[in-house]
């Protein structure tokens, strides 16, 4: 156990909520990605099928072929339930028994479950009114080929292959991808690696890849220089500032936060600032004029090396003790901070972050007068380029299938490769900085088979410091807040573009 909570410690930095979230896709593949560079090949999403995922698409299948809603879903007989279905389910006993893993004598019987129960009436009553004449259904069980579906439908006069309809409860996909691999299919940028193009010295292809502003700054000591400005910046307004929250006569509850807080390390590996208060935290650092960086560890014992706050880089900020990181957020979240800090961390992050990430991709296009608001046309090189984009933020696969969810709210046809590569398309840019936020929004229009272009969908290339260590503390990732499917009245436009 002492060897996984160190494992756990050291790398908790990384994930966005200060630990792995194994409900999170993005986080399942780092870990895997971290696992694998220790020499621990495992596949954790194999792992990972819960009450959540099985109980939710089966409900769907029930209801999209006919399933009556029960009063009471833990004391129904469902071996009833699903024989009134007759023929319009297919593979009836595997429903069952999945079902009655989870639900029955002897079971815990989650109250969660009724939300799985009731959404997958919502899902399936929105799917009836997509998808005319649903005759059958089936779910997509472990032992079969998922590919991108979660459940079938067949339906009458259409492809006898069944639909495949992806299924999300909650919010859903769209909005959590590598910042490298969307920047890279997005501008075809040949430099830049992702998550599965790192070539090992066997030929074998890896799941670690840096992050982006690691990659960048590798062989530009200039945008090093840059990002190591930026990180003392934020350092030093801190320093300058983490008094002032005590003068607020009536704190809110981020700022009593900060003041009363005090960090305690999760892990069984003691930590030398346990229990002192992030106030007392920040406090130690402005009188010593050094901050605790990480370097080794001795006898089970994390060792650190005080390095002066006026030397310190970007990588050691990174690599500093998480009680500083931690007490400098919290102070960062606090008030007046959250205000004075547009005027001088905002621009020093505009300035220094997302100056040489654009300058990064508007160097790298090696085209005249290209910058990130210029429209790209799908027949020009670049154009043709970013139909990998286009597969990546839409997640298409070999078949075309019918994503939904957040209740039904969101839904949509998803093309195939094959017929993304036959669109007739263009994508508009727009660049801005947003808080600080490196954010590229995105319209993707289409045309239909009336001969109109139309706009399929909105969405964007948020790229922010999201790990518990707050600002600079370690590399930027992927925040897509939106993501919009185009309508024209009742018509979702993807649909209409392909023909659906």
């Amino acid at each position: 156990m002492d060897v996984l909570d160190k494992f756990l410690n050291d790398i908790a930095y990384k994930f966005p909520k200060g630990y792995p979230d194994i409900k999170s896709e993005q986080d399942i593949l780092m870990l895997e990605s971290l696992l694998y560079s220790r020499g621990i090949n495992v596949n954790l999403r194999e792992a990972t099928t819960s009450a959540t995922e099985d109980l939710h698409e089966i409900f769907t299948a029930l209801f999209v072929v006919g399933h009556q809603p029960v009063d009471d879903i833990f004391t129904a007989d469902w071996d009833a339930e699903i024989k009134k279905l007759g023929n319009k389910l297919l593979e009836p006993e595997k429903h069952t028994n999945k079902i009655k893993e989870y639900i029955g004598d002897g079971k815990m019987n989650k109250d969660e479950y009724k939300g799985l129960y009731k959404d997958a009436q919502n899902i399936s009553n929105k799917l009836i009114s997509r998808l005319d004449d649903i005759e059958q259904a089936r779910r997509v069980f472990a032992d079969s080929t998922k590919e991108k579906a979660d459940i079938y439908v067949y339906q009458k006069g259409r492809n006898k292959e069944g639909l495949g309809v992806s299924l999300k409860y909650g919010e859903g996909q769209f909005n959590s991808l590598s910042p490298t691999k969307v920047l890279k299919d997005l501008f075809g940028l040949e430099d830049l690696e992702a998550v599965g193009d790192v070539i090992d010295d066997q030929g074998n292809v890896r799941k670690k890849s840096d992050g982006i502003l690691t990659q960048i700054t590798k062989q530009n000591p200039t945008a090093k220089k840059e990002i190591d400005r930026g990180a003392q910046g934020y350092i030093k307004f801190i320093i300058d500032n983490y008094k002032k929250p005590r003068e607020i006569s009536k704190p809110e509850k981020n700022t009593k936060a900060y003041l009363d807080g005090t960090f305690k390390q999760k892990s069984k590996t003691p930590n030398p600032l346990d229990n002192k208060s992030y106030y007392d935290i920040i406090d130690g650092v402005a009188q010593e004029k050094t901050i605790p960086v990480k370097t080794k560890i001795v006898n089970k014992e994390q060792q650190y090396e005080e390095v002066p706050i006026k030397d310190i880089t970007w990588e050691e900020w990174s690599k500093a003790n998480l009680a500083v990181q931690k007490a400098f957020s919290k102070a960062y979240n606090a008030s007046p901070l959250t205000v004075e800090r547009s005027k001088v961390v905002v621009p020093l992050k505009n300035d220094t972050i997302n100056k040489v990430v654009k300058d990064y991709i508007e160097k790298s296009m090696n085209e005249e007068g290209f910058d990130l608001n210029t429209k790209i046309d799908g027949e020009s090189g670049e154009g043709k380029q970013i139909k990998k984009f286009l597969v990546t933020i839409l997640g298409a696969g070999d078949k075309s299938y019918y994503y939904i969810g957040k209740g039904g709210d969101k839904s949509t046809f998803i093309p195939s490769i094959k017929r993304l590569n036959d669109l007739d398309y263009y994508i508009q840019p727009k660049f801005k900085e947003s808080g600080g936020d490196f954010v590229i929004d995105l319209d993707v229009y289409g045309k239909t088979p009336e001969g109109v272009f139309t706009l399929l969908f909105s969405t964007d290339v948020k790229l922010r410091f999201a790990g518990s260590g707050g600002q600079f503390a370690g590399d930027i990732t992927q925040k897509g807040s939106t993501f919009k499917i185009g309508k024209t009245g009742d018509s979702i436009n993807m649909e209409k573009a392909f023909g659906f």
